[in-house]
């Protein structure tokens, strides 16, 4: 284990487990420099061992997918025009959130009302959404999206101008509350 690896495991222990060391072996991490570490990571001395759940550790890895997938989506969703209001249902994100990702993305949000979809693009929403009602919700919405070529924001307020189904507004009321423990817990 090179230095670098052993200061960062060092004080990863002390951070994340200082209930598990007692005070002094906490001081003497603290005190440690740059070279200590040096000299430390080349003993012959085992003071390390090491236990690997590969369970927990397969787990942790689909989180951090499921993260991944979860943020690319929501990336999209920005990048194809939609509206505050939708990512406040779908994902949980506030309106001042959705903005600086609009702003980390380098998008600005058109102001004034949203343009309001012609006939043929009403229909073009209404067949396409209709043909593939089985998907996710937020599936649904980027299917239809990339379909028509037309804004999330056309299609979210065409779609909830109908009567939406009941799996939808629970499907919405599970994502919000999602958001809400993310935000908490971030």
């Amino acid at each position: 284990m090179n230095s670098m690896s052993l200061m960062l495991l060092l004080q990863q222990m002390v951070n994340k487990s200082p209930r598990e060391l007692d005070d002094e072996i906490i001081e003497l991490i603290n005190g440690l420099k740059l070279f200590d570490f040096e000299i430390l990571s080349r003993t012959k001395i085992e003071f390390l061992k090491f236990d690997f759940d590969a369970v927990k550790f397969k787990r942790a890895i689909e989180a951090c997918r499921e993260a991944v997938r979860e943020q690319d989506m929501i990336i999209e969703y920005i990048k194809l025009g939609a509206s505050a209001p939708m990512m406040r249902a779908l994902f949980g994100h506030n309106a001042t959130e959705v903005g600086a990702l609009r702003e980390k993305l380098g998008l600005s949000e058109k102001g004034g009302r949203p343009a309001v979809p012609t006939v043929a693009e009403q229909l073009a929403i209404a067949n396409t959404w209709s043909a593939s009602y089985k998907m996710d919700e937020r599936e649904h919405y980027l299917y239809v999206a990339k379909k028509t070529g037309l804004s999330l924001r056309m299609i979210w307020n065409e779609i909830n101008s109908y009567d939406a189904p009941e799996i939808i507004t629970k499907q919405r009321r599970k994502n919000t509350a999602r958001g809400v423990v993310q935000l908490r817990n971030g």
